[in-house]
């Protein structure tokens, strides 16, 4: 995950125009002052922003918590004994035909029958 993380980030740096030129970076200083000019509003606008990273930051960090917490609460899952032994246990699904077993009675007879044979 970190490194699509810094694949994702590097990006912008192998496609940015001029990149091989030697002077990429007088270029990117440039582009950076022209944007910047364009980015400045009003004090409120700011603020707004401010406080848009400073709730996305938040989010991220309960998200970070919030996961840890559950890969925690897994692995303890997973030392907890669950009451039976599991290796020589045998789970199925059973549907019987309807035209044979259409009640609740005959339905008990077999597994009851199917339960003594066993």
């Amino acid at each position: 995950m970190l490194v699509f993380g810094w694949a994702s980030a590097s990006r912008p740096a192998w496609y940015w125009p001029g990149a091989a030129d030697p002077y990429a970076r007088i270029q990117t200083a440039r582009y950076v002052e022209f944007a910047a000019g364009r980015t400045t509003g009003a004090i409120t606008a700011n603020h707004f922003r401010t406080l848009l990273v400073t709730a996305e930051t938040a989010l991220a960090l309960v998200l970070l918590i919030g996961s840890g917490l559950m890969v925690k609460a897994f692995w303890k899952l997973q030392e907890v004994n669950a009451g039976f032994q599991p290796e020589q246990l045998l789970t199925m699904r059973l549907s019987l035909p309807t035209v044979s077993y259409k009640d609740a009675v005959a339905i008990r007879a077999f597994l009851m029958g199917a339960w003594r044979r066993s």
